[in-house]
């Protein structure tokens, strides 16, 4: 997502061919951000941590979320209970942000309603499995 100035711009393709962002059901940044889907009983947290406009490569390759991100994550991880995480970016890439309680991306992640963690965004040589502490 490079070089948009608005989330619900008009040419914003990825709401038009996405199964859970749908240019019904995205109405806010919040809405993009943080959504909740149950899956055969599993609840999955998808995140998506840009901030909009987002500017145009090399400059974008990495998310600034506000802190408002990651309060609104902590409440939706003690909200749903059990989940699993799903995003594009690994939880170390936006360190230096803290919530409202003063938790990284890291320490929410820590919390015992996550069991597991999918990313993407690194390449690795090989595939890794990173455990998180708490059980994931």
């Amino acid at each position: 997502m490079f070089g948009l100035i608005s989330l619900l711009q008009k040419d914003f393709g990825f709401l038009d061919v996405s199964k859970a962002f749908t240019q019904n059901n995205t109405k806010i940044l919040n809405d993009f951000w943080i959504k909740t889907v149950n899956i055969e009983g599993l609840n999955f947290i998808l995140l998506n941590p840009y901030n909009f406009p987002v500017v145009h490569p090399p400059y974008g390759y990495f998310p600034h979320p506000p802190k408002k991100f990651l309060n609104l994550l902590e409440q939706e991880i003690n909200r749903v209970g059990a989940c699993n995480i799903l995003t594009h970016f690994p939880i170390d890439f936006f360190w230096w942000k803290k919530s409202r309680k003063g938790h990284t991306l890291r320490k929410i992640m820590e919390n015992k309603n996550v069991k597991y963690i999918f990313s993407g965004h690194m390449h690795p040589g090989k595939f890794e499995i990173k455990h998180h502490d708490y059980g994931g």
